[in-house]
């Protein structure tokens, strides 16, 4: 192998071509440099990036924080105004709730009195979905309906009429025919309420 020597000593032999050694080292120490500004600006960029999920996380929980807030206001005036009946309906009045249950039960009688999904009940309360449908029976609450031309007179009747194991797109037939336009998510939902029993017993066939 063909090596000269300087005052520094300082040269290497690569295959034919003799590099100094300060070059060598120094082209190694700028590529290094080169690579950990590369990692360094990847983890800023990663760091960033992981700032604006938690800044829109947080933000998206104030958003639904202030909308929930905003909904028991709703509710609270609505409480003041109106009064729960024997039979479930929302008529004209004050409703006195004990103290002990305003918090839940009061706002759980105004969620469901606005109509509000069990979804959106449970988010706005942060209780999980079974224990607010049991909360719900318990209270002997029904969603209000909006004012179609239909009673629970006309759903019996039509139950009675074609038999038990009748579903509601049967039901919902005959509506149409007797010329009462409802639709049949709402037929469905009567029939479970009216008929739970036999709802039940019409899924086993």
């Amino acid at each position: 192998m063909n090596c000269s020597l300087l005052e520094e000593g300082n040269y290497v032999d690569d295959v034919a071509l003799k590099i100094p050694v300060w070059i060598a080292q120094g082209e190694i120490s700028v590529s290094q440099h080169k690579v950990n500004e590369r990692k360094e600006k990847e983890l800023k960029d990663s760091k960033n990036e992981m700032r604006k999920i938690q800044d829109l996380s947080q933000e998206t929980l104030q958003k639904m924080r202030i909308e929930r807030d905003a909904k028991n206001q709703e509710c609270e005036e609505l409480r003041m105004q109106a009064k729960i009946a024997e039979s479930g309906d929302l008529e004209d009045g004050d409703l006195e709730l004990p103290e002990e249950e305003e918090d839940e039960e009061g706002l759980i009688r105004c969620y469901v009195f606005r109509g509000f999904e069990y979804n959106e009940i449970r988010l706005f309360l942060f209780k999980n979905h079974g224990i607010l449908k049991r909360r719900i029976k318990q209270y002997g609450l029904r969603r209000r309906r909006p004012d179609y031309d239909i009673d629970d007179e006309s759903i019996l009747s039509i139950i009675n009429g074609l038999g038990c194991l009748q579903g509601y797109r049967s039901v919902w037939h005959t509506l149409q025919l007797r010329g009462k336009r409802v639709p049949r998510i709402i037929v469905q939902e009567l029939l479970r309420e009216i008929d739970p029993e036999g709802s039940e017993l019409r899924k086993t066939h």
